[in-house]
């Protein structure tokens, strides 16, 4: 159907697709610091991707269940090169995802909007399944105490 579209003269094209306008402060967003969940573990796949994985919460009826099936007590994520990218970069010591947005921007010739959105989106999936959590970094007219995002859960 596509290729008939394209040659007809009455229907209107589609322009390009623009990226979707996010519901959220992008710039706020992005001035925050990620750490990593205490029990990380980082492997490589045998398809040389990166595997995540952290040890999960096992609920009561979990426990229960368990002695007739087989749990799986830890969380796995296969990350591609763009998700490792983000990933080990953001871990290091001060960096925001301002600064990993940048990078990537960079390194894999991106505008800066698809870049910012694109981190953004990936350190939200992390974030929700508990790989990681967020920590806002103070700015110069705070005190000193550190406000945590997305520690009450």
């Amino acid at each position: 159907m596509s290729f008939l579209t394209s040659f007809n003269p009455f229907r209107r094209k589609k322009s390009d697709p623009k990226l979707p306008k996010p519901k959220f402060d992008v710039q706020r967003a992005l001035d925050v610091e990620v750490h990593a969940h205490p029990s990380l573990e980082q492997h490589r796949a045998a398809n040389g991707e990166l595997m995540v994985m952290i040890r999960r919460h096992v609920f009561p009826a979990e426990r229960w269940l368990g002695r007739w099936f087989k749990l799986n007590q830890r969380r796995r994520l296969l990350l591609d090169q763009h998700g490792e990218f983000v990933l080990t970069h953001s871990l290091r010591d001060g960096a925001t995802l301002r600064n990993v947005a940048d990078e990537m921007a960079t390194e894999f010739e991106w505008d800066k909007e698809r870049a910012e959105l694109g981190v953004i989106h990936l350190v939200k999936a992390l974030m929700l399944r508990e790989f990681v959590f967020l920590v806002r970094r103070k700015e110069s007219g705070q005190d000193e105490s550190i406000e945590s995002i997305g520690a009450e859960r």
